[in-house]
C-alpha cells in the first residue's frame, strides 16, 4: 500500500518507508499506485532538497522508478512547485561525498524525460541544459556520461528548444567529452548544435581549438576499422564541417596558408576506397571548395596552390557519389573565375570530368560533371574548341549528347541543353561558320546525324515551357551563326521539318501574350534566319 504523504514519519522510520516506496515504484505492476498522490510527490521533493544524503538517495530511488515509462507519473512529478529545484540541487551538489547523490540524479532524470517530449520541455524551460552541458565536463565516467549524453540528445532534440537555451561553450564541452568516447557516438549533438550559426562562428574563432579537435577525431574515426559501421555518423560530421566552411567570414579565418588547409589537402589526397576513406576526401574536396567561393581565393587556389592538380589526379580513384559530386562542386567553383579556366583545361580537367558524367551513381553526380563543363567553356573559345576537338579520343560530347537525349531526369537535359548552348556560343565568338561546322563536324568524325543531335537537344531546351523564356535568346547566337551557311541551314531546316511537335511549340510561344517579346522577337529570327515559314508551311 503507497501511503499519501510522508508528514508523520520520523528519520529512522522515514529512510524505511522510502526505502519501500522504490520497491514498489520499482515494480510496474504496483507503479500505478503513485498515480494521483501529489502530497507524497511533494514530500518527496522536498526530502531530496531538505533532507541526509541518505534520505536524498532514497527519495532519488523512488522518483527514479516511478517515472521510469509512466507518464502519468511523469506529469504529477511537473506539477509540483519543488521538484525542478529539488532535482537541480542534487545535480549541482558540490563534493567527492555527494557523487552518488549526482550520478543517481542524472539517471532519474534520464527516467523523467527519456522518449517524452512534455518532460523535456519542462527540463529545458527549467535551465537544465546549460546544468548537463556543465556535467558533461566534469564527470567522465564512461558510464555515467552515456546518460549525460542521452538526455542531452532528447533536449537539444526537442523542438522547444532556442539557440539560446545552449550555454555558450556547449561545442567545446562536447569535443572536450569526446577524449573519453567515439566521436560517433556524440554526432547527434555535434550536428544539432552546429546547426546554429553562432556556434559555427564560435568554431573559427580564436585559434579554431573545437574545429581542429573535430577534425582530428573525425579524422581518426574515417580511418579506423568502426569507421563501416558508422557511416551515419561520419556522413553527419561531415555535413558539420561543410556547415561551418559554407558561413560568412570563413575564409577570413581561415586562409589559404593555414595548417588547417594542408589538413584538408591531405584528406583529399587519401587512398583508399573504405567509406571512411571516401568521407576524408569528401570532406576535404567540401570544406576546400567552399573555402574557394571567394573570387580572390579561388584564383589562389589554382594559380599557387594548383589545388585543381589534386582535385583533377584524385577524381581517378573515387568511387563514391559523394566524393564525386564534391569534386565537381569544387572543380566548378574554380572554373566560374576566368582567370582559372584555361589552367583547368591545361591540367586535364575534360578528362576527369568525362569520369564524373560516366558514373551512373546518381543523377546529381552527372549534373555537378555537366555544369563543370559547362563553366569551363563559357567564354572561352579555347576550351570550348578543345572541348570538341578532344571528343575525337575520349566522348565526351558525345556522351553530353546521350544524357540529354537518352536521360530520364529532366534536369540533366536542360543542363545538357545550357552546356551545349554555351559550347557554340563560346566557339562562334571567335569562329566562322565554317569554321564552327568543320570544328563540330569533326569532333563527331564527320557525322552529321551527331551534330543535328546536338541542335536538336537546343531545340527542346528552346521550347521547354519552364526554361524557354531563359534559353532562347541566348541561344540565337548559335542559330543565327548558320542564317549564311547552305549546309548548315539545310541540316536545322530538315531537324524543323521532322520534329513537328518542337517547331509547333515553338509557334505556339509565339501566339502565347504571355510570353515576352524578346523571346518572341528570337523565335522569329529562327524562322527568319532559316527561311522557314512562321505559320506553318
Amino acid at each position: 500500500m503507497v501511503a499519501e504523504s510522508l508528514g508523520s514519519y520520523d528519520l529512522t522510520q522515514l529512510e524505511n518507508v522510502l526505502s519501500d516506496l522504490a520497491a514498489l515504484a520499482a515494480n510496474q505492476s504496483t507503479r500505478p499506485e503513485f498515480n494521483g498522490k501529489p502530497q507524497l510527490i511533494h514530500d518527496i521533493a522536498i526530502n531530496l532538497q531538505n533532507g541526509t544524503s541518505t534520505v536524498q538517495f532514497q527519495c532519488l530511488r523512488v522518483l527514479g522508478n516511478i517515472c521510469a515509462d509512466n507518464n502519468v507519473n511523469r506529469d504529477l512529478v511537473m506539477q509540483d512547485e519543488v521538484f525542478a529545484q529539488a532535482l537541480k540541487s542534487s545535480l549541482t551538489a558540490p563534493g567527492v561525498q555527494n557523487k552518488t547523490i549526482k550520478n543517481t540524479s542524472i539517471i532519474v532524470a534520464f527516467n523523467f524525460c527519456n522518449d517524452y517530449k512534455s518532460a523535456q520541455r519542462y527540463l529545458i524551460d527549467n535551465g537544465f541544459v546549460t546544468v548537463f552541458f556543465d556535467l558533461l565536463d566534469q564527470l567522465h565516467d564512461e558510464d555515467i556520461s552515456e546518460y549525460i549524453m542521452r538526455i542531452l540528445e532528447m533536449l537539444v532534440l526537442n523542438e522547444s528548444i532556442s539557440e539560446h537555451a545552449l550555454p555558450p561553450s556547449a561545442l567545446h564541452s562536447i569535443i572536450q567529452a569526446i577524449d573519453h568516447s567515439c566521436i560517433a557516438e556524440y554526432s547527434i549533438l555535434i550536428t544539432t548544435v552546429l546547426s546554429y550559426n553562432s556556434f559555427r562562428l564560435r568554431a573559427i574563432e580564436d585559434n579554431q581549438f573545437d574545429l581542429r579537435k573535430l577534425c582530428a577525431l573525425y579524422e581518426i574515426l574515417a580511418q579506423s576499422v568502426e569507421a563501416e559501421d558508422n557511416y551515419d555518423a561520419l556522413k553527419d560530421i561531415l555535413g558539420a564541417l561543410a556547415d561551418i566552411s559554407g558561413i560568412d567570414g570563413f575564409i577570413d579565418k581561415v586562409s589559404w596558408d593555414h595548417d588547417l588547409v594542408q589538413l584538408w589537402r591531405h584528406w583529399i589526397l587519401k587512398d583508399g576506397s573504405g567509406s571512411g576513406i571516401c568521407s576524408l576526401r569528401t570532406a576535404g574536396l567540401t570544406v576546400l571548395g567552399n573555402l574557394a567561393l571567394n573570387e580572390d581565393a579561388c584564383i589562389k587556389a589554382v594559380h599557387d596552390l594548383r589545388l585543381h592538380k589534386d582535385i583533377i589526379g584524385a577524381v581517378v580513384i573515387m568511387s563514391s557519389a559523394p566524393e564525386l559530386h564534391a569534386a565537381a562542386g569544387f572543380l566548378k567553383n574554380l572554373a566560374i573565375s576566368q582567370a582559372n579556366k584555361r589552367f583547368l583545361v591545361e591540367a586535364n580537367a575534360f578528362a576527369a570530368v568525362k569520369k564524373i558524367i560516366n558514373k551512373d551513381i546518381s543523377p546529381q553526380v552527372v549534373f555537378s560533371g555537366l555544369s563543370v563543363l559547362r563553366q569551363l567553356v563559357i567564354n572561352s573559345y579555347e576550351n570550348a574548341r578543345d572541348l570538341a576537338k578532344s571528343n575525337a579520343e575520349n566522348g565526351i560530347l558525345s556522351r553530353c549528347l546521350d544524357i540529354g537525349q537518352k536521360s530520364d531526369e529532366k534536369a540533366l537535359k536542360i543542363e545538357t541543353g545550357r552546356l551545349l548552348c554555351e559550347f557554340i556560343r563560346s566557339t562562334a565568338r571567335l569562329a566562322s561558320s565554317n569554321e564552327l561546322l568543320s570544328l563540330l563536324t569533326g569532333a563527331f568524325s564527320n557525322d552529321i546525324v551527331q551534330v543535328k543531335r546536338l541542335f536538336e537537344i537546343i531545340l527542346r531546351l528552346l521550347v521547354d515551357q519552364d526554361q524557354g523564356s531563359t534559353f532562347i535568346p541566348g541561344t540565337m547566337t548559335a542559330w543565327s551563326l548558320f542564317a549564311h551557311h547552305q549546309e548548315a541551314k539545310q541540316l536545322l531546316v530538315a531537324l524543323l521539318d521532322e520534329r513537328n511537335d518542337l517547331t509547333d511549340r515553338l509557334r505556339h510561344l509565339v501566339e502565347n501574350p504571355q510570353v515576352s517579346r524578346e523571346v518572341i522577337m528570337s523565335i522569329d529570327a529562327i524562322f527568319a534566319v532559316l527561311d522557314y515559314p512562321r505559320n506553318g508551311p
